[in-house]
């Protein structure tokens, strides 16, 4: 599970997948899809946890890793407990699990020095 709320947040990992589904609460968050370095499109995320797809362009070359990366949009007061005596959602961004192709694998990218 990974947890985050300060816009500018991001996760990044490598797969060959071709179809990428996220599971997570997302509250009421926007996130930048970056996929090898090109943004590919916005996600809008609501309360609860649901399956959000992806949106990614058609692999160049099948089988080869693709650097994804989810990028949080919207401000923290979004999704922590300050936003909490502005009337805004409660909890941060809770990130609990991807859906890949079968047999596809995600791999965490390190942070670049």
């Amino acid at each position: 599970v990974v947890c985050f709320d300060w816009p500018g947040s991001r996760v990044t990992f490598a797969t060959p997948a071709a179809r990428i589904r996220l599971r997570m609460d997302g509250g009421r968050n926007h996130f930048n899809v970056v996929v090898d370095g090109q943004r590919t499109g916005v996600l809008r995320t609501r309360s609860g946890v649901r399956d959000y797809d992806l949106p990614l362009p058609a692999p160049t070359v099948r089988g080869r890793d693709r650097l994804v990366e989810l990028q949080k949009r919207t401000e923290a007061r979004i999704g922590t407990s300050l936003g909490s005596l502005f009337g805004f959602a409660t909890r941060p961004v809770e990130l609990s699990g991807l859906l890949l192709d079968l047999g596809a694998a995600a791999e965490h990218m390190p942070r670049p020095r």
